[in-house]
């Protein structure tokens, strides 16, 4: 029989002990992550008519919306390198997977936090499963995008490889902002509730679906790092110099840097939210 000691002292004694407690954990939550995320995968469209397309009809009712309202005059979707269609649906899809990076970890803990409070689960599950799914939707909405440019005519170069670094970055602003928001959402409801408002009323304000701005608004642009990641991924269509690509990989650097920091404090924080929730 396993012994096991409780006492008052903390469960790291220094960032050594902390850092070789986190990847042990790692490492023995993959198998469960795996299953976390299948289970959840097959839940969520078992008893769903449409099924996996819920993952990208969101995306493509939003492309719809706007191409409509330009081709009426209603809205100015600007002056774009891509045919405007292509540009509202990229942007869409790269806009959903940011805001899958920020959702999933806040509902994958919501659902298994009850088994956090009564067993030994190691918090990485949680995080490993959310990142499942995160690669799995980002796959299918970067398969879409490939058959898109395919039936609009764009030519394919060597920099549309390019692109999947700006999607890495993109999904990692969104976990960093998930994991942060994991304590605080599971301690005030405001959280849930408003979370998807502000998300919506970021969505119409961000040249997401429209030109990148020239007014006041384009401070904005140039230092939201959604926004850069998602021209990112869209000017890789067109062309990438070699400059801006060693950039974005730099920054895609300190966004991992920042993931580990969002990481330790998710992790040092569950025993607080266990004994108030």
């Amino acid at each position: 029989m396993q012994e096991i000691i409780i006492d008052a002292a903390p469960a790291w004694r220094g960032l050594g002990s902390l850092f070789t407690r986190l990847g042990r954990d790692l490492g023995r939550s993959l198998t469960l992550a795996r299953r976390i995320f299948i289970r959840d995968l097959k839940a969520r469209y078992r008893q769903s008519i449409l099924g996996y397309i819920w993952v990208l009809l969101p995306s493509v009712l939003t492309t719809y919306a706007f191409v409509f309202l330009a081709n009426q005059s209603i809205l100015k979707g600007g002056s774009t390198d891509l045919p405007y269609p292509l540009f509202v649906l990229i942007g869409s899809l790269l806009w959903q997977t940011w805001i899958d990076a920020i959702n999933i970890p806040l509902r994958t803990f919501r659902s298994l936090k009850r088994i956090i409070e009564k067993s030994q689960f190691p918090p990485e599950g949680i995080l490993l499963a959310s990142l499942n799914e995160i690669v799995f939707n980002s796959a299918v909405r970067a398969l879409v995008i490939l058959v898109a440019i395919i039936y609009f005519g764009v030519a394919l170069k060597v920099a549309l490889f390019f692109s999947f670094i700006g999607l890495i970055g993109l999904v990692l602003v969104g976990l960093i902002i998930g994991l942060l928001l994991v304590p605080i959402a599971s301690l005030f409801k405001d959280v849930e509730q408003g979370l998807p408002v502000f998300l919506t009323f970021l969505f119409y304000i961000s040249p997401v679906a429209y030109a990148a701005p020239v007014g006041q608004m384009r401070w904005y642009c140039q230092y939201n790092p959604v926004i850069f990641f998602i021209n990112f991924v869209r000017s890789s269509l067109v062309m990438v110099t070699t400059e801006e690509f060693l950039v974005v990989c730099g920054i895609v650097v300190v966004m991992l840097l920042v993931t580990l920091v969002a990481w330790v404090i998710y992790r040092l924080s569950i025993p607080y939210l266990i004994e108030r929730l």
